[in-house]
């Protein structure tokens, strides 16, 4: 599932991207057509994938595949997003690991129109082989 419209930058240390409300995200509209805000999340997570991505490519490395494993300090000034919103989401690498042994973390910050509109924290891990993880008791 890919929520993001485009990639605009990847620079050495993150990456922005932009996603317009509407065809993307109507699996997650409400009779209104309007979006609840904690879609931000997924679009910060997927624009993490995007700069991990962008990594591993530069690094000769297929893409791996990436778990979402907490967000920190999510605040966001707004309930909902209307159909048509323009949304960029910023993401600042705080901590990458690379073997990764340790989960990493990023900054990330949501705009609308040049003005913050949300922001998290949020920690992600790369397992070099995901099949051996065990999700069950």
């Amino acid at each position: 599932m890919v929520l993001l419209s485009e990639v605009l930058e990847i620079t050495p240390t993150g990456a922005r991207t932009r996603t317009r409300i509407g065809e993307n995200t109507r699996l997650f509209e409400a009779t209104d057509g309007s979006v609840s805000a904690s879609i931000l999340i997924e679009l910060m997570a997927q624009s993490v994938g995007v700069y991990a991505g962008s990594q591993a490519r530069e690094a000769g490395l297929p893409p791996k595949i990436g778990f979402l494993l907490g967000t920190r300090r999510l605040t966001t000034t707004l309930s909902r997003l209307e159909r048509g919103d323009c949304v960029d989401i910023d993401v600042d690498c705080v901590f990458l690991s690379v073997d990764g042994a340790l989960p990493s973390q990023f900054a990330c910050r949501a705009l609308m129109d040049g003005k913050q509109i949300g922001c998290a924290n949020l920690t992600v891990y790369q397992p070099d082989d995901p099949t051996h993880l065990s999700f069950s008791d």
